[in-house]
């Protein structure tokens, strides 16, 4: 059985002040992609939207991965101080690829800041700063990879529900912006304790599924329970390689 393709969004990197960017993404998310029985494959970043599109052709599955800020003026909103670097150029590039992989009904799984490209997509808004729009919430932003940071509360009869089995789970956090309004056409499969959003997914029968946390880096240090959301997704684009 051949392995189901698996599109990752890239991001830039300096090495130093004289040289091109590097693109790429972090190891641990192919890791997990190749764990769960996919064939990782990384997106260069191409102005270009028909360009992009073909590149999502080859794929059966998209994974959008964490990262800078989204430009607020994707989801009409003026900037605020408390907003982080934003990479309008990688904006562009993950837009055209969710357009193209939503036009063919590719699974697709946005993490951190890849589950709020999502929601902007979709005609949703964020909290361009947790602790400046909603202070005092506990738990977010920490700086340790494997730290787990607090639990999120699961909603049942969800996608993610459905791959992690649980009703709750521990969960790292990097993330200083979230999800405000729901997109068209999602719901909130996962709170915190204050009922911030902390994931989402489609309502259609397609699999589009966002998780606020880092998976990636939790299944890095052996936690079994999120490699079951990579599985699930690589299961997921396994149907469309059939």
């Amino acid at each position: 059985m051949k392995l189901p393709r698996i599109l990752l969004a890239s991001r830039a990197a300096m090495d130093d002040a004289q040289s091109t960017p590097l693109l790429g993404v972090r190891q641990s998310y192919l890791d997990c992609v190749l764990q769960a029985g996919g064939y990782p494959f990384i997106a260069p970043r191409i102005g270009d939207q028909k360009l992009m599109e073909d590149l999502v052709g080859m794929a059966h599955g998209v994974l959008l991965p964490g990262g800078e800020d989204v430009d607020p003026a994707r989801y009409n909103q003026q900037p605020s101080p408390h907003l982080g670097a934003v990479d309008k150029e990688r904006d562009a590039c993950e837009f055209y690829v969710l357009e193209a992989a939503r036009k063919r009904g590719l699974p697709i799984l946005g993490i951190c800041r890849g589950c709020q490209v999502l929601n902007v997509a979709f005609g949703g808004s964020l909290y361009q700063d947790i602790n400046a729009e909603r202070p005092h919430l506990p738990g977010h932003g920490l700086g340790d990879d494997f730290e787990h940071a607090h639990d999120i509360r699961i909603t049942s009869s969800t996608r993610l529900h459905a791959a992690l089995g649980l009703e709750s789970a521990h969960v790292n956090s990097f993330h200083h912006q979230a999800v405000k309004e729901l997109g068209k056409g999602l719901v909130a499969n996962a709170h915190d304790d204050t009922g911030l959003i902390e994931g989402i997914e489609g309502t259609g029968p397609e699999y589009v599924v966002g998780v606020q946390c880092h998976p990636e880096l939790l299944v890095g240090r052996g936690d079994g329970v999120w490699e079951r959301l990579f599985l699930s997704f690589v299961q997921a684009s396994q149907k469309i390689r059939s």
